[in-house]
């Protein structure tokens, strides 16, 4: 994404359709931790309500959420980069559980 961005389009969907201003200020890579482990509070409050919701996967769920919404958002603004982000996200995936993207989805083996 160019450093010259000044809007951000988000897509239609559960962010509903809008422009926001970009931050116009670089971040520093120690403000932007900070600012991740803020947001990766706020998913665990979000997992907290979906728990009191009766969700039965609450944490799975709010983090699944955001997942979608931020890779929507990038494919928006940046659909080149969006691609290459997914192609690696599937990478480290398949690096951090192998057997995750071998077989079906529901959490069983394929594999005796």
């Amino acid at each position: 994404m160019p450093s010259s961005r000044t809007h951000i389009q988000i897509p239609i969907g559960p962010l509903g359709e809008a422009t926001l201003l970009a931050l116009t200020d670089p971040v520093s890579d120690a403000e932007f931790l900070l600012r991740q482990r803020d947001f990766i509070q706020q998913v665990f409050g979000h997992s907290s309500y979906l728990h009191t919701r009766a969700r039965a996967m609450p944490l799975s769920d709010a983090f699944l959420g955001v997942l979608v919404n931020l890779i929507d958002v990038l494919d928006a603004n940046a659909p080149d980069e969006a691609r290459h982000c997914i192609h690696q996200l599937v990478h480290v995936l398949k690096t951090v559980s192998p057997q995750l993207l071998d077989g079906p989805f529901d959490g069983a083996s394929s594999k005796p």
